[in-house]
């Protein structure tokens, strides 16, 4: 079968054929960035909540 006359859509998915081990192997030698980014991530989150002033806070009183 010639990939020149096919369908476009068979050679769209012919070339979309991706090997997951490869990709994975590329980003797996990045993984100190990774734990890095999001320790950051989660430390940064917490200092802003525990430090950003109460915006809506309420109270109520009831007369009997």
């Amino acid at each position: 079968m010639d990939p020149l006359k096919s369908n476009p859509q068979d050679r769209f998915e012919m070339e979309q054929d991706i090997n997951l081990k490869e990709e994975l192997r590329k980003y797996t030698s990045f993984w100190p960035w990774f734990v890095l980014g999001i320790m950051l991530a989660i430390i940064s989150s917490f200092l802003y909540l525990r430090y950003t002033p109460l915006t809506y806070q309420t109270s109520a009183k009831v007369r009997i």
